[in-house]
């Protein structure tokens, strides 16, 4: 028998943590609005992991203290 859990509950256990696919998507993004440039794609690499920490960083500060402790 599988269980389903409605997808909020699946996404509030989820982290909230930037993978490569995330990472390497935006990079080729950010690549394309550079006008595809040979070379240094650390520089758009790099560019997509700070800015998607960011967003996630904004993100988490901007839940609601919700949480319970348990006892």
């Amino acid at each position: 028998m599988v269980t389903t859990y409605p997808a909020e509950i699946v996404e509030a256990l989820t982290p909230q943590v930037s993978t490569q696919e995330q990472i390497a998507s935006l990079a080729y993004a950010l690549w394309l609005e550079r006008g595809c440039p040979e070379g240094s794609p650390e520089t758009d690499w790099f560019l997509a992991e700070q800015e998607l920490l960011t967003k996630t960083a904004k993100e988490n500060s901007m839940e609601p203290q919700a949480r319970r402790e348990i006892p």
